[in-house]
């Protein structure tokens, strides 16, 4: 309600005045002198002052004057016995609503105190009203610029860090995590691959697995804030913050991430704050999703034109490997079981490791369980445990590699090894992820991911009565194959120089490469060890070697005399011919462009060599 100050040097005239207005529920302060006006417009917020035109202390129009200096929305009201049209005009030109003569109604007086009042509240309205104008006309101009700067970055990496930079500006004491969706929709981008500082990139691991998250923001399609305890798919995951905020990323073709703020203590967040990122996620949602498609189009173009030359610890770009990258990259974030295949030494661990680190599970343990390496009597133990006593030697007990794995991934290397009963109890793991320890009766339930591998063809191993079948389609949910050295030998220039670099740094030496003679020996030799043979190979001539070249001298003598098998120009032609098409998939337009011939000498040469289809 109104604070009204009645400003009279008569005790009656102000106390007639001050229950009138108290009557209509105003607030009344009363004071006989200008001096004690004066103080009580200092100490107190006055909406309305009525004051006598003459006191004792002071003239009227001169406490209307220092009124409106100290306090220019204080309305006022002049009162007289003495009324007079220049004394009228002083006190209107001064600031006053109304000069009334005394005596007055009392009506007539309410009426004009009201319509004061309404005056004050209407400019107090309208200023405020400026001032919101004005604010949100900064903010925008803030709002404009920050766009502006933001999308003149050239790169994703660094929208996202200025982006992340201007929120973590506004709140200083949060914790900012940044989740984007890749241009599929699929699966959160990698955003550690877009070299931004560390503190973005560890926000990744908040989520994982990152299904809900996923699931989430692909379902979301119009601008919403959300907070906590208002989404359950969020609250397990930041239950840690007392307080957070999720604003996502929303473009004209559906939401690309989010940006989430969380807080460590509750505290007062001003919504305008959290409104304004919004809006700036918003005007910037456009230009994010462009360029997450544009990684897409140049990782893919990376992949499929000029060929990865490594993956994830696996080394090479023949098209056969490139197959291999691949089926890892789509295969990894998922929780399915995967049968490596191929022969000693092509690299089914490294494959498997590179699943691992692919994976959402990348921060869990990687575990490695070597079938044959234990005999049937200890393989149960190792790779369930065992609780004490269970058999002789149990002196205490052991988690098995399954235990060890959980929340990551168990490579069970040479699975074929494994003896039938022992097959049995994987099968169950398999179905239902729990077993107990050897001499145990506690059922123990894990979260792995399974990845198993075999130099063996499984089929025969079926067949022949010696693995079973039902493990096998449990374990070949995803098959991948690694194919020996001999099918991929486009790759052993590239691998000679990856290992002669690692051992040139173990061994501090510095050697160059190798002769042309020397290489030309070694893409000749079949290798029937694979890469781990020619990583011996390497590692042996690095350890010999005396000069910054490395000649055919310094080969073993088996690869330095291995003759390969002469065959005409014409049997090559039609060797390379096939090698081609069936890396086009018989497409002829494409393997005529890659022989660099026109289509009919192609057509030609495959009626030549009886390879028409």
């Amino acid at each position: 309600m109104a604070k009204i100050l009645i400003i009279d040097d008569d005790p009656k005239i102000c106390k007639v005045l001050s229950d009138i207005l108290r009557l209509k529920g105003y607030i009344c302060v009363i004071a006989h002198t200008a001096r004690e006006a004066i103080e009580n417009v200092k100490k107190e917020e006055i909406d309305l002052a009525i004051i006598d035109l003459k006191l004792p202390d002071e003239l009227g129009i001169n406490v209307l004057k220092e009124i409106k200096e100290i306090s220019p929305r204080t309305e006022a009201i002049i009162l007289t016995a003495y009324a007079s049209l220049p004394t009228a005009i002083e006190a209107l030109d001064y600031g006053a609503f109304s000069y009334i003569e005394k005596p007055c109604k009392t009506e007539h007086l309410l009426n004009i105190i009201k319509r004061a009042l309404e005056r004050k509240n209407l400019i107090e309205e309208k200023e405020r009203a400026h001032k919101a104008l004005d604010k949100a006309h900064q903010e925008l101009k803030v709002l404009w610029q920050l766009s502006k700067e933001i999308l003149s970055k050239e790169s994703l990496a660094e929208i996202i860090n200025r982006s992340y930079e201007v929120v973590q500006g506004l709140f200083p004491d949060a914790n900012i995590f940044v989740f984007l969706l890749d241009a599929k929709r699929e699966n959160l981008f990698p955003i550690e691959r877009l070299n931004l500082p560390q503190k973005i990139v560890d926000g990744q691991r908040l989520f994982q697995p990152p299904n809900d998250l996923i699931d989430w923001l692909s379902s979301i399609d119009r601008a919403i804030i959300v907070e906590k305890g208002t989404l359950t798919v969020l609250d397990k995951f930041l239950d840690p913050y007392p307080f957070w905020y999720a604003i996502p990323i929303l473009a004209k073709s559906g939401c690309v991430g989010c940006f989430i703020i969380a807080f460590n203590k509750k505290r007062y967040i001003p919504k305008a704050d959290i409104i304004f990122v919004n809006r700036l996620l918003l005007q910037i949602a456009g230009p994010i999703s462009q360029a997450i498609s544009m990684e897409g189009q140049i990782e893919f173009l990376k992949g499929h034109i000029f060929g990865r030359t490594s993956f994830y610890g696996l080394v090479g770009q023949s098209r056969v490997m490139q197959d291999v990258y691949d089926l890892i990259r789509d295969v990894a974030p998922t929780n399915a079981t995967v049968l490596i295949t191929g022969e000693n030494g092509t690299g089914k661990e490294l494959a498997a490791m590179a699943i691992h680190e692919c994976s959402t599970r990348k921060d869990g343990p990687f575990v490695v369980a070597n079938c044959s390496a234990y005999p049937s009597t200890l393989l149960e133990s190792e790779l369930f445990g065992h609780e004490r006593g269970a058999f002789t030697g149990a002196i205490r007990t052991k988690r098995g590699r399954f235990e060890l794995a959980h929340k990551g991934t168990i490579f069970l290397d040479e699975i074929g090894e494994i003896p039938s009963t022992t097959q049995l109890l994987l099968l169950r793991v398999l179905q239902n992820r729990c077993f107990e320890r050897v001499g145990g009766e506690r059922t123990i339930e894990v979260d792995v991911r399974v990845i198993a591998a075999t130099n063996k063809d499984l089929e025969k191993e079926i067949a022949a009565g010696r693995f079973r079948e039902d493990l096998y389609y449990r374990l070949n949910v995803v098959p991948i194959h690694m194919p020996p050295l001999r099918e991929k030998k486009e790759d052993i220039p590239l691998l000679c120089d990856h290992f002669l670099k690692k051992f040139c740094k173990e061994m501090g030496k510095d050697i160059k490469g190798f002769t042309a003679q020397a290489m030309k020996a070694l893409i000749d030799y079949n290798w029937p060890g694979n890469v781990r043979e020619l990583e011996n190979v390497i590692q042996q001539m690095v350890i010999l070697a005396k000069r910054d070249t490395i000649d055919k001298k310094l080969l073993p003598t088996h690869i330095a005399n291995y003759l390969k098998k002469d065959i005409s120009l014409a049997e090559y032609e039609r060797e390379l011919i096939i090698k081609v098409l069936k890396e086009c998939n018989w497409n002829k337009h494409e393997a005529a462009r890659r022989l660099k011939i026109s289509r009919s000498t192609l057509y030609s040469k495959m009626k030549r060599y009886g390879l028409e289809t």
